[in-house]
């Protein structure tokens, strides 16, 4: 995998292509829509946050691996359960641009490992999103996300937060509040192949159905949009699937899906 820089910037290609912009539900509050993403742009965040990482971790080959450690040594999981892994700035900005931010969004990374797109979706949306948060399972990668975020704190015109957790604790009012107060959600749940089944299997990777992911995001509000990268959600717990789109990047070899759903 290549690591030239922080997050290597990734060719797309539309694989049935089915985004329905129009059908999104502005129930949830939203205004307008923002603009293309350009180029430009996602290369100035891509670059900021590149120099911001390399100033606390060093070369980006020893961030990664520093990250993939603290995850392994944290938390108790099967290899197979818990592996780091995160998509690129410039993934994240193509495939936003797709689903669309609206004005008032508050953005949520479920699994936000050290912070990396929390940080580039607030840098990307300074003017549309509300907040941009990460909810990570891993404490020492919520201690990560903290020292990167101060960081690059005076570059941010969006609140951010970082929060320790298991999306799937649906006993926890502050995780609960979290989802109920998001309206764009994303997923990079390639990793996700064991752990979400709910027959015990050693994975659920028929359909890439993750029914446990499925559940606990059905409480976001009506009209909120997900993507799950390499990940299904269950219609059947009110979600409506609005398409997919392939994307190609080192990270994801040889290429991974994103699945847009809007909660129904």
């Amino acid at each position: 995998v290549s690591r030239g820089d922080l997050m290597p910037t990734a060719t797309l290609q539309p694989a049935f292509v089915l985004f329905l912009f129009a059908n999104v539900d502005l129930g949830v509050g939203l205004g307008t829509l923002a603009p293309e993403l350009c180029k430009t742009r996602i290369c100035e965040v891509n670059a900021l946050l590149t120099g911001a990482f390399q100033a606390v971790n060093g070369d980006p080959s020893e961030r990664y691996a520093s990250a993939r450690t603290t995850a392994s040594t944290q938390i108790e999981a099967a290899q197979h359960e818990l592996v780091y892994g995160e998509l690129s700035i410039p993934t994240m900005a193509t495939i936003l641009d797709a689903v669309g931010v609206y004005e008032g969004d508050s953005f949520l990374d479920v699994g936000s490992g050290d912070g990396a797109l929390v940080l580039g979706a607030a840098m990307l949306f300074p003017h549309h999103l509300r907040i941009s948060r990460g909810l990570e399972l891993v404490p020492g990668l919520v201690e990560r996300s903290n020292v990167h975020l101060d960081r690059v704190r005076p570059n941010l015109e969006v609140p951010v937060a970082f929060e320790l957790g298991d999306v799937h604790s649906s006993e926890d009012t502050r995780i609960r509040h979290m989802l109920v107060d998001s309206t764009l959600g994303m997923c990079f749940a390639t990793t996700w192949s064991a752990g979400n089944s709910d027959s015990g299997k050693r994975n659920s990777l028929q359909g890439r159905i993750l029914p446990k992911l499925s559940v606990a995001l059905s409480q976001m509000p009506k009209g909120a949009r997900v993507v799950v990268v390499d990940g299904r959600l269950d219609c059947k717990d009110g979600y409506r699937w609005d398409g997919d789109l392939r994307i190609e990047c080192p990270d994801t070899a040889p290429y991974s899906i994103a699945s847009l759903y809007e909660r129904s």
